[in-house]
């Protein structure tokens, strides 16, 4: 008896000295099974009993199970060794995203003045996308027939003929504060086509997806057909939808609106494209849009 305490003693003592210790039960536990746990032994053998060697051997084999539970449990709580081919690398720390032509990566955007300038879009951008002033552009351009952007925007009213805004001044169609008053606007303008608004998700914040179809160089009512370039003939040069949005890119500019509502801060996430946009292009545009987290 006194012998069991004794080995219970030292492998005790080996645990304390490593970075885990067995808990008294789990070894209690393995030294009681080892006394009732017999070996078989072969056909025609007598069975033949040398008390110093089992003792010795069951010492050893106390030993050798607790230190065998000790890496074990050792192993569970350090968790996977670093390089251990089966580990996924963690989520990589984003980048701020800065002017200038940015290579394949998690970047972060924080593009609203104050008030809001709390607000941060984190999202993964492929090569061959361009930032600039918080927002991200197509390193071959915005611009018809096959360009495209993806932009951020805090839309508080409609200018109700956008060649003719008064891009400075305040827009001359009021519109409410929640996602349905913008989205219900866009419905009841007439200068472009707008579908219907949906019910959409980004980035964990509910609201409206709501698409935009501007007119084409043939409209003689949008002046697109006049000037050195896309509404040049516009009384504020260009044609603007809203306060704070970028001018058309272009005959055909398709806009892609998802106006989400981020606590109580109503906010628009813009894609703009072409029907002449690549395939490709519009998917990496989409794929942008759903890698968005947004942080308020």
């Amino acid at each position: 008896m006194s012998a069991d305490r004794e080995t219970t003693r030292i492998v005790r003592s080996w645990l304390e000295d490593g970075v885990t210790q067995l808990p008294d039960n789990v070894l209690d536990a393995v030294l009681d099974e080892l006394p009732s746990t017999h070996q078989r032994r072969a056909t025609g053998w007598p069975a033949r009993r040398i008390p110093h060697m089992n003792y010795a051997l069951r010492i050893a084999l106390a030993s050798a199970a607790v230190v065998a539970v000790a890496l074990i449990g050792f192993t569970i709580l350090r968790g996977p060794a670093v390089g251990d081919p089966d580990v996924v690398d963690p989520t990589p720390t984003p980048m701020p995203l800065a002017d200038g032509l940015l290579d394949a990566g998690t970047y972060v955007s924080t593009p609203f003045d104050a008030p809001n300038d709390s607000i941060s879009f984190t999202f993964t951008a492929p090569d061959g996308w361009w930032g600039a002033d918080g927002d991200l552009f197509l390193a071959a351009g915005t611009e018809s027939p096959d360009g495209a952007a993806i932009l951020f925007t805090l839309p508080t009213g409609l200018f109700s003929d956008p060649c003719e805004a008064d891009y400075s001044g305040v827009p001359d169609v009021a519109v409410g504060p929640t996602v349905d008053d913008l989205a219900s606007a866009f419905e009841q303008q007439t200068a472009y086509e707008a579908t219907t608004p949906v019910d959409v998700t980004v980035g964990g914040y509910s609201g409206k997806r709501v698409d935009l179809q501007l007119p084409s160089d043939e409209n003689p009512d949008a002046l697109f057909n006049q000037g050195d370039r896309f509404g040049a003939a516009c009384s504020n040069g260009g044609y603007f939808i809203w306060d704070g949005s970028i001018y058309a890119q272009g005959p055909s500019n398709r806009w892609h609106l998802w106006i989400l509502d981020v606590d109580g801060i109503r906010l628009v996430i813009l894609a703009e494209d072409f029907p002449g946009t690549s395939a490709q292009d519009q998917a990496e545009l989409q794929d942008i849009v759903d890698s968005i987290r947004i942080d308020p």
